[in-house]
């Protein structure tokens, strides 16, 4: 596959594709595109043009791209798709690529999510908030997710892995004295 290619040589037939005129090609081909520029140091050109895109989906995946690169150019496209986005699917990649942004932004958004119980995006968001750790709310932050991770399944198991982004001995701590739990769910997703 085209994807997992490591010759660069492949990007001067991917990149063209990113603006086909078909969306369903266009959009594979800027997800590849988005792939290989994380983990093959690919062209990031192709997915910055994309946002500029009259299609929305396309500058979802562009901004989903840039996101997971850590630039924060998709920024308003991605507060946007978690809200209209159709697809539930799509919108819990919004949020992720929000969490990698750990920008303060989308923390009203996702404690929103975290707020309404039972909400399809509500396990998203608690992994997406441990982001949140750098930013000037993170004691709120590190509150909410140890109040979340005392549960057994769900979001608990989110917030879990959302206190490890603060990397601090106290998160760690909370993590630690989970591995003595009784249910053996918790056990393993902590190991």
């Amino acid at each position: 596959s085209a994807k997992f290619c490591w010759e660069g040589v492949i990007e001067e037939s991917l990149l063209p594709l990113t603006a086909y005129p078909r969306g369903e090609v266009r959009n594979e081909a800027l997800q590849i595109v988005n792939w290989r520029s994380r983990k093959r140091s690919g062209s990031v050109s192709a997915i910055e043009k994309a946002l500029e895109h009259e299609d929305g989906m396309t500058r979802f995946f562009a901004a989903e791209g840039l996101a997971l690169l850590g630039r924060k150019d998709g920024l308003s496209v991605l507060l946007s798709s978690v809200e209209l986005l159709p697809e539930l699917d799509l919108r819990r990649r919004a949020i992720k690529a929000l969490g990698a942004l750990g920008d303060q932004q989308a923390l009203d958004l996702l404690l929103g999510f975290i707020n309404e119980s039972g909400h399809a995006l509500q396990e998203e968001a608690a992994e997406a908030l441990g982001h949140m750790s750098h930013t000037d709310q993170s004691e709120n932050v590190f509150k909410i997710l140890s109040k979340l991770a005392q549960g057994s399944y769900g979001v608990a198991l989110s917030a879990m892995k959302g206190l490890r982004y603060f990397n601090t001995d106290q998160a760690w701590n909370k993590l630690r004295e989970r591995y003595q739990d009784s249910s053996w769910v918790v056990r393993q997703h902590i190991a």
